[in-house]
């Protein structure tokens, strides 16, 4: 089996053959990525860096649209990238930080979409890989968003201030973050590793249809942000928000 690496840096993908065996006709190419991200430090810091707060309802899926936007002009898509956002309208029944209206459009990031090329640059397909932080949304469910002002892409949207911007509320009034890779809530499969004072994860998604093909991803794992603020419940989390 030949095996192939791909690095992905944002927008660039670096190749380069780094185990090459013959025990199949099959070629499975095995792709690297490490892209950098924003870390929050603590649950104080994202309050205070996050424009607008809300507590409310999913009401409507109103589209899917590219989140990925051309650096010329935000209100178009990209060409050549492609990442699937869903686009919903949220009903607001509190406003924690900012001023909004009853409703607003928000955006929540659902899978990125990974171009493959060859050692000599051929291009051989693509894959669609799932987002760490994506979690499906219930619309019967309460929902606390920490959100930045996107109008400049689309009049009236409001995106995620970082990746794990959805806190969902459960019916006994607890609180999490929607993500996989949190501590005290990461998901059994994933392989965790500790280098000094920082964990990561590393995910592996397998793609067997047109093309065989492995995609490793690592990230850092987040603090427990709530359970390091003592937060337990959304009255919890309402006071600290309102505190800082």
């Amino acid at each position: 089996m030949n095996k192939k690496f791909i690095t992905t840096l944002g927008s660039i993908i670096l190749i380069s053959t780094l185990v090459a065996c013959n025990d199949s006709e099959e070629t499975v190419y095995q792709m690297n990525d490490d892209s950098d991200e924003y870390i929050p430090g603590s649950l104080e810091e994202i309050i205070q860096d996050t424009e607008v707060i809300v507590k409310g309802k999913f009401t409507e899926f109103i589209k899917t649209e590219n989140l990925i936007r051309t650096a010329d002009d935000p209100t178009q898509p990209a060409d050549e990238l492609y990442a699937e956002g869903h686009f919903y309208d949220f009903e607001v029944t509190e406003s924690l930080k900012g001023d909004v209206s009853d409703t607003i459009l928000t955006a929540i990031g659902v899978s990125d979409t990974i171009p493959i090329l060859s050692d000599n640059g051929e291009d051989l397909g693509e894959v669609v890989v799932e987002m760490i932080d994506y979690e499906e949304i219930d619309m019967d469910k309460e929902y606390v968003l920490l959100l930045q002002d996107s109008s400049y892409i689309e009049e009236g949207l409001y995106t995620g201030a970082w990746s794990a911007h959805v806190i969902e509320i459960e019916e006994d009034g607890s609180v999490e973050f929607n993500t996989k890779r949190m501590q005290g809530q990461l998901d059994s499969d994933l392989e965790v590793e500790t280098e000094g004072d920082v964990t990561f994860i590393n995910r592996v998604t397998e793609h067997r249809d047109d093309i065989s093909v492995d995609v490793h991803q690592e990230y850092q794992v987040f603090d427990d942000y709530l359970g390091n603020a003592d937060i337990d419940s959304i009255s919890d989390l309402e006071e600290f928000i309102s505190n800082n």
